[in-house]
């Protein structure tokens, strides 16, 4: 899922948020947004990424690995409504 925001909502919305990835996933017009999987946690999805690990990305003890990047669980939670 990969969601969608007009331009105005978008940039008001980035605008209070740093990347250390340059916003790569809207640069690219969502292109290279990650995959991820919603696993019932408020905070949280499941980065379904393998190859690459982003700074948004940990995991806790045993836990499959996590995503806590703002711009993904957004676009994620907005496109599931």
């Amino acid at each position: 899922m990969t969601g969608s925001l007009d331009k105005e909502t978008a940039e008001k919305f980035l605008s209070g948020l740093r990347c250390p990835n340059g916003f790569r996933c809207t640069d690219s017009r969502l292109e290279q947004l990650c995959r991820a999987k919603d696993i019932g946690l408020e905070r949280f999805l499941e980065c379904l990424e393998t190859e690459e690990r982003c700074t948004f990305s940990f995991t806790m003890g045993r836990s499959p690995l996590l995503c806590r990047c703002p711009v993904r669980m957004h676009l994620y939670r907005q496109s599931a409504e």
